[in-house]
Order: C-alpha cells, then structure tokens, then sequence
C-alpha cells in the first residue's frame, strides 16, 4: 500500500443518490452512537480503540506487513472483548434507536403541579421524609422499574404525603409522574454503579443516580437526614441549594424534553449538536471513500 492510493479511491468513487442515503445512514448511526458515549462517560475506553485503528490504517496504508499481520490475527478476539466492555453501552444504543419513532407524549407541568410538588418537598424537609420522584424524558423506563404499584392518582399534596409517610409500606420505593399525576408509586430503581458519587447518602441516593445511568429521566431524591434536595440526570448527582430551584430545573427539563416551541428548540439542539453531526459526516464520508 503506497501513496497511490488515496487517489485510486477518489478516482474511482462515483456519487449518486443512493450514495447521499448511504452515507447520511451511516453519519445518523455514528452521531447515535457518540450521544451515547457522551451520556455513558466512555470517552476514555473509545480514545483507546481509536490509537489502535489509527495504527492499524497506517499500518495498511503504508504496507507495514507484520503489523498488518497482528492485527488480523487479534481482531476477532477484540471485537468480542470490545462487545464485552460496552455491552451496557450497546445495549442503550439500540435502546435509543428503537426509540426514535416512539417518543414518548408528555404534558408538562402547569404552574398549580410544579407548585404543589415543591411544596410537598418543602413539607418532607420540615419533617425530615425521605422521598424519590421521578419524571421520565423521552425514553421508558418501564424495563428498569421494579415493584411498583399503578395508581394514576392526581397530583396533590396529600396524596404524596401518605405515599411517603414513614409508616406506608411505599414510603422507600419512587413515584412516578406523568403529565398531572402519579402514575406508579413504590417503584424500585436500579442502583447506580458509580457509588462514590452518592458515598454520603443511602439507597435513596445511589437509586436515583441509578436511573440516570440508564435513561433520560429526571430523578429528585430528598434526604430525612440531611433535609437536602438532590437531582440525578444524565449519570450526574447535584444538591440543590433549595426546594425552589427545583423550579427552575423542571421548567428546563421540560422545554428540552417536550418542547412547545419546537423551532426555537430545533435551533437551538442544532447549535448545541454541530460538532458531533460534522464529525459524523466526516467519519461516515471517510468510511464510504474507503468502501469504495
């Protein structure tokens, strides 16, 4: 391999439409596949297999035979270790893909709901109750529940109350809310592996953050010991200063998930998602050269 070839590829590359679908296909699912590195914190495990891909086209594209050799001969073995290491990270992939045509309709919270939810976490500090209140993004979270109870109750102060009081058999699990009400209570979340985040609180904590590593939910956790207010997203922990900055987080929440302004928020994805679409139509541009 010699430096012919990087004209024999452009030379005989011919471009037509179905070509743009090919390649714009190929740019959709390395862009998916960098969201869900970004969301997985994976970036140090992929930096190591890009080193190796990069040796390994310098090796071809210089016609270094013994390197070429080995890395033939372990490329089996790698990419079954590679589908070992991110087998939680291929499994949201095609989660995330799945979900594409499926995204879930939600109602956002009205002035009345988001009040009467502060409110009622204003209430679990006074008295020290512990408490999990979960609000689901675009993707279901069904699959990572266990234990809860359907109830589609109405939001309200004392319905969350009894749901949390010490002496309800609920009281440890998580609600679930959906537009105006609870649709599930006593729900048990998958617990975070990232224990160090949470070292300083219990299970409440390291479930809420748990939830966050699998979906796009939003998951507020109240300590009874601490009287903290606490928000787990996107496999990240935040104590909030108060109850009423809550406000604010949900209304943000809200308007990314579930936009009303659909245009403003299309602009607004666009600008914060450039870099990874130009990088997604480079890589899958450089890829289909080298197909052809």
């Amino acid at each position: 391999m010699n430096l012919n070839l990087l004209s024999n590829i452009f030379n005989n590359a011919s471009f037509g439409v179905k070509d743009v679908f090919d390649i714009l296909i190929v740019s959709a699912l390395i862009y998916l596949a960098i969201i869900v590195l970004q969301r997985t914190k994976s970036a140090p495990i992929i930096a190591g297999i890009i080193v190796l891909f990069i040796i390994y086209s310098l090796s071809v594209f210089f016609g270094l035979a013994l390197t070429e050799k080995i890395f033939h001969s372990i490329f089996g073995f790698l990419l079954v270790i590679t589908a070992i290491i991110f087998q939680k990270e291929l499994r949201r992939f095609f989660e995330i893909a799945g979900f594409i045509g499926l995204m879930r309709k939600q109602i956002p919270l009205y002035e009345d709901i988001n009040k009467t939810i502060i409110n009622a976490i204003e209430i679990f500090i006074r008295k020290n109750i512990g408490a999990l209140i979960v609000f689901p993004g675009q993707e279901s979270i069904d699959r990572h529940l266990e234990g809860e109870f359907y109830l589609s109750g109405k939001i309200s102060e004392p319905l969350l109350l009894s749901i949390f009081d010490p002496s309800s058999p609920g009281h440890d699990g998580a609600v679930i809310i959906e537009g105006d009400k609870i649709k599930k209570f006593a729900a048990h979340l998958p617990l975070a592996e990232n224990v160090r985040a949470v070292r300083n609180f219990g299970t409440r904590h390291r479930a809420a953050l748990g939830l966050s590593e699998v979906s796009d939910a939003l998951i507020v956790a109240i300590s009874e010991e601490k009287g903290t207010v606490s928000i787990c997203r996107d496999k990240s922990f935040k104590i909030l200063q108060n109850p009423q900055e809550l406000k604010d987080v949900l209304d943000d929440f809200f308007e990314e998930k579930f936009p009303e302004n659909k245009l403003a928020t299309s602009k607004k994805w666009l600008r914060k998602n450039t870099p990874p679409i130009i990088l997604s139509l480079v890589s899958s541009l450089i890829i289909w050269l080298i197909a052809k």
